[in-house]
C-alpha cells in the first residue's frame, strides 16, 4: 500500500490533487469554527437580556460594553418581573442616536422587550482607548421612559428617575437639589432663578425671582407659573412645598 509521500511523488498531478484536498479541509474547519463561534455568541448569557439588534445597529460598540448593556437591562427588568428573559430586546431604530467624538462614543435609545411588554432608555458611552472604555461609573445607565408619548405599553410601575416618587424616603427638596439651581429665559428676556434655600431653623425652600421684576404683577406670576411648570417636569408640585417669590428691582442681586 503505497503511503502519502509515494503518492505525491508519483506525479504533480496527485500533488496539486492532495493540495486542493488540504485547502478544502482547512476552509470547510474554519468555516465550522466561525458557525461555532456565532451560534455561540447568540445563545443566552445567564444575568444579561440580550438587545438582538444592537450588535448590527451599534457595529463599533466593544464586547465588554455591549455585555455592561446586557447585564444593566437584566438588572433593571429584575425588579419588575420574577423572571427577565434572557434575549428578545429590540432597539427602537428610531430612537437611536449614536455620535462618534475623537476617542469616545456616546448614544442612546428605546429598547422594547415585547415579551414582557416593557421599553426602557438606555444611554451609554466609552472611550476608544483599549484600556479605558468606561468613561465614569455612569458609562451605561438604563431609566424608565420620561416621555409618555414614547411609551408603546402599559405603564407597568416604572418611574423615571428625572421624577419625583411621593413613595421614596427622599424628601421633594432633597431631590430636587439634582436639578437646581435652574434658570431660563422669560418673556422679557430677563432670566427666571429657582434656588433652593435653608431658613435659620434649617428648614427648606425654593426661592423664585426673575430680575427687574419689580412689582410688576404679571412677571411675578410669570416667575410662580414658569416655575411651578418646572417643578411638574420632575412631578413635584411646588405650591404644595414651601416657596418665596424675590421681587428685585433694578437686577438685584442673587
Amino acid at each position: 500500500m503505497r503511503n502519502l509521500k509515494e503518492y505525491l511523488n508519483e506525479s504533480s498531478e496527485n500533488r496539486r490533487r492532495f493540495i486542493k484536498i488540504v485547502i478544502l479541509v482547512s476552509l470547510l474547519l474554519f468555516i465550522s469554527i466561525i458557525a461555532v463561534l456565532s451560534f455561540i455568541s447568540l445563545l443566552p448569557i445567564e444575568d444579561e437580556l440580550r438587545i438582538d439588534n444592537l450588535p448590527s445597529l451599534i457595529s463599533d460598540m466593544p464586547d465588554k460594553k455591549r455585555h455592561s448593556v446586557y447585564r444593566t437591562l437584566y438588572r433593571m427588568v429584575d425588579q419588575y418581573v420574577e423572571t427577565p428573559p434572557l434575549s428578545g430586546g429590540l432597539i427602537r431604530k428610531e430612537t437611536l442616536e449614536h455620535h462618534n467624538n475623537g476617542d469616545t462614543s456616546n448614544g442612546h435609545f428605546i429598547v422594547d422587550i415585547e415579551s414582557i411588554r416593557q421599553s426602557y432608555e438606555i444611554h451609554y458611552e466609552w472611550s476608544k482607548k483599549e484600556n479605558e472604555q468606561d468613561i465614569s461609573s455612569t458609562s451605561v445607565t438604563i431609566d424608565c421612559i420620561s416621555d409618555k408619548s414614547l411609551m408603546i405599553y402599559d405603564d407597568f410601575g416604572c418611574k423615571p428617575s428625572n421624577q419625583y416618587d411621593p413613595e421614596s424616603k427622599v424628601s421633594p427638596y432633597v431631590f430636587m437639589t439634582s436639578y437646581l439651581p435652574y434658570t431660563e429665559k422669560m418673556s422679557n428676556g430677563e432670566l427666571l432663578y429657582i434656588y433652593l434655600r435653608t431658613y435659620l431653623n434649617t428648614k427648606n425652600y425654593f426661592e423664585l425671582s426673575a430680575n427687574d421684576t419689580c412689582g410688576n404683577k404679571a412677571l411675578l406670576d410669570e416667575v410662580f407659573e414658569r416655575s411651578q411648570k418646572f417643578f411638574a417636569s420632575h412631578d413635584v408640585k411646588l405650591e404644595e412645598l414651601d416657596y418665596k417669590i424675590r421681587d428685585l428691582c433694578n437686577g438685584g442681586a442673587h
